[in-house]
């Protein structure tokens, strides 16, 4: 059966432009049969279904398909890879949220290629960025044991450069 994990950060933003990073790591081969999430939430708690029932919210499952209120907005070019660093810029002032993952662009794929510095073409813009929004992340897999998720809300901890004029999620 499939068994659900995860996590959300305990600092939510309201303003400031904020960079965090999700670091997955499936200890073997990106498995066809992992559901992964990550994203901004206003929820307190964390399921696979994050982005389907609040237009305030979004979701990138499996590393390339990006929903809010259950409908796919479009498809990230974005490859499964081990460990995978899934890159969140979010402008909590005005409610846009870049994407990207490693060291690859801002979007693509049915996105047009963005850039956080220059607030040109992100990903989503949020409906209302007055609520607060939480970082989170989540697996939906058989293979449990076998898979780590990490929220990297520290600027020492990261593993690429925070964008000209952003802070670390951490960062009140």
């Amino acid at each position: 059966g499939f068994g659900v994990t995860g996590c959300r950060s305990i600092i939510g933003h309201v303003s400031g432009k904020k960079y965090a990073e999700v670091a997955y790591n499936f200890n073997a081969a990106f498995p066809s049969n992992v559901r992964n999430t990550v994203g901004v939430t206003v929820s307190s708690m964390v399921s696979g279904d994050v982005g389907d029932d609040n237009a305030n919210e979004v979701g990138v499952r499996s590393y390339r398909y990006v929903y809010q209120l259950t409908s796919s907005l479009g498809e990230l070019d974005l490859a499964g890879t081990n460990p995978g660093i899934m890159r969140i810029a979010y402008d909590a002032g005005t409610g846009e949220l870049w994407l990207a993952i490693n060291g690859g662009d801002w979007g693509g794929g049915s996105f047009s290629v963005g850039d956080p510095e220059t607030g040109s073409d992100p990903i989503v813009t949020l409906p209302d960025p007055s609520i607060t929004h939480y970082l989170f992340a989540n697996f939906e897999s058989s293979f449990l044991p076998l898979h780590v998720v990490t929220l990297v809300e520290h600027e020492e901890d990261m593993t690429y450069p925070i964008p000209a004029g952003f802070t670390s999620w951490a960062t009140l």
